[in-house]
């Protein structure tokens, strides 16, 4: 600790070679005058006196609760500070309960807790599907996880072990996606039932191919989408096809287009390819009523 005007600045003593590191400053005086010289801590450690030539002021020797996550909690720098892992704060180690036991107390930043989830979105016309949660450096779960799905739902888990088996949400809690985006995310989030705290959270992601008009925008979705090119829609489920030798579910070399020719009375439809040159060959005629098709290289 260091004398300031006004402010205390709080300082690690085992620094780096070169010193010790200053990791916070806390103000302390509001009435301007110097910070003298004799300070005192408290009997239990936990505060210090500070005195100015009118005034006397506890402060804590820590303030852990500023820090809302592990990440903050454990690059703050500050040497009291650890993160309770499933009360989800920053502590000092004696006021995390059993925090003696594997993962329950993390002391450095790369034993922070992360959720990964399989798979990381389905589609939401698929409804009530296991997903398998799996958390890295995890305490003891045994005693109970529930899943929450944003504000939509929360189901129990399944525990075993590090992993966590979650039912997705039902058809009434499927979220609606904007008619302008293609998906929707939120917040797949872990909540012990010993703590009632939720404790880690990751981003799941519902989508929704129909959304696609088009072929090519459908498989090169950045999601699990097909194209019928015979029904001409974009489905997350190739089975719904008409015909399987139909479906598409990469950017394929050629694409078959569907045009209608104009006209009140059935015409012939004409199939043509086009090659390499960019020149179309003709095939075959044959009667198809008011549609053409065209295979046409991209």
């Amino acid at each position: 600790m260091l004398r300031m005007s006004l402010f205390l600045l709080q300082i690690r003593a085992d620094g780096p070679p070169h010193g010790g590191v200053q990791y916070e400053m806390v103000s302390v005086l509001k009435d301007g005058s110097p910070i003298l010289r004799d300070m005192a801590f408290s009997i239990d450690q936990r505060y210090l006196y500070i005195m100015s030539e009118r005034q006397i002021t506890r402060v804590p020797v820590e303030s852990c609760e500023q820090y809302t996550t592990c990440g903050e909690c454990l690059s703050s720098g500050d040497p009291h500070c650890g993160w309770c892992a499933l009360h989800n704060m920053c502590s000092r180690r004696d006021r995390c309960q059993r925090a003696w036991e594997p993962n329950r107390f993390a002391a450095s930043i790369s034993q922070c807790m992360s959720l990964e989830v399989h798979p990381s979105s389905i589609s939401v016309s698929e409804h009530s599907r296991l997903l398998s949660l799996v958390v890295s450096d995890a305490p003891d779960l045994s005693v109970g996880i529930a899943c929450a799905f944003g504000n939509l739902t929360e189901v129990e888990g399944q525990v075993s072990g590090s992993q966590v088996i979650c039912i997705s949400p039902g058809p009434k809690d499927v979220p609606v996606i904007p008619l302008d985006q293609d998906w929707f995310g939120l917040e797949l989030q872990l909540r012990s039932k010993e703590t009632g705290k939720i404790f880690v959270s990751t981003e799941f992601k519902f989508y929704n191919c129909s959304a696609h008009q088009l072929c090519l925008s459908c498989v090169n979705s950045a999601f699990r989408c097909h194209w019928c090119k015979y029904r001409n829609l974009c489905t997350h489920d190739p089975t719904t096809c008409s015909f399987q030798e139909g479906r598409i579910n990469i950017s394929e070399e050629k694409q078959e287009l569907k045009v209608r020719s104009g006209g009140s009375g059935p015409s012939l439809g004409a199939n043509i390819r086009m090659t390499e040159g960019g020149k179309a060959g003709q095939e075959e005629q044959k009667p198809r009523g008011d549609v053409l098709r065209v295979k046409a290289g991209q």
